[in-house]
């Protein structure tokens, strides 16, 4: 999930971005500008639920609060996703990859940067660090194109904290398949390759000091909290938030 911020009494940085996967690791983002004109700076990610509470937490106090989602993001950016999550058909890695940067350089465009100019919070679920998850260490695509999409698409809209909550494969499958959820096309992969895509977070996490390890086994209460007084700890808002839940 990913959350953009204003400048003006909500929040002193500029992005927040929170990554994993569906399956065993879930994320959001924040994001805000500080000044018009400056790179945008992410924050951290977790799972849907945790997005929207997150989001209601951050709704008491301010109404500059928008939630979003990769691949998606509007009703036509939907129409990319659902090709990718709930379309029967296998695409080729590359052309899954393909997909999921048109529908990103959409949602960056017309969705992340205009809100972060007005001075809105914007949570996303999901960023580039599931990309690289699911597509590269997952589906085995060259590190290399993936870079160079990244460099022509995302450019600075980097991600500045992320929360990863990990979770074994198989506890997060059996949880997503008692969801009302259309979207099980990757549930239905072998256990290797959700094996191969927490591997793939879990390295992440060890090299990169924006993100946030979380234990996927605590109830969704807990986690919520965990995130919350993560935020009033580090004053990422002016104003501390409460809880949801």
């Amino acid at each position: 999930i990913r959350i953009f911020n204003d400048d003006n009494g909500k929040m002193n940085k500029s992005l927040i971005d929170i990554n994993g996967s569906v399956l065993m690791v879930s994320q959001f983002t924040l994001a805000a500008n500080t000044k018009s004109g400056n790179r945008p700076d992410f924050r951290r990610a977790m799972e849907p639920k945790q997005a929207k509470l997150l989001f209601d937490s951050i709704k008491k106090i301010t109404k500059r609060v928008i939630l979003t989602r990769e691949p998606g993001g509007s009703v036509k950016i939907d129409f990319i996703r659902k090709l990718i999550v709930s379309s029967d058909y296998n695409f080729d890695p590359i052309t899954e990859l393909f997909l999921i940067n048109a529908a990103r350089n959409e949602h960056i465009k017309k969705i992340i940067l205009p809100s972060i100019k007005v001075n809105k919070i914007v949570i996303c679920d999901r960023f580039v660090d599931s990309t690289y998850a699911y597509q590269v260490f997952g589906k085995g695509v060259d590190k290399f194109i993936f870079e160079q999409l990244n460099e022509i698409i995302i450019k600075k809209v980097l991600p500045e904290v992320t929360f990863l909550i990990d979770i074994n494969p198989i506890v997060g499958i059996e949880r997503s398949l008692k969801r009302k959820n259309n979207e099980i096309k990757f549930e239905n992969y072998k256990i290797d390759y959700h094996k191969r895509v927490r591997k793939a977070f879990n390295k992440i996490s060890k090299i990169s000091d924006r993100i946030i390890k979380i234990d996927g086994k605590q109830t969704k209460r807990d986690i919520h909290r965990i995130v919350v007084d993560y935020f009033n700890k580090k004053k990422i808002l002016k104003k501390e938030i409460s809880y949801s839940l």
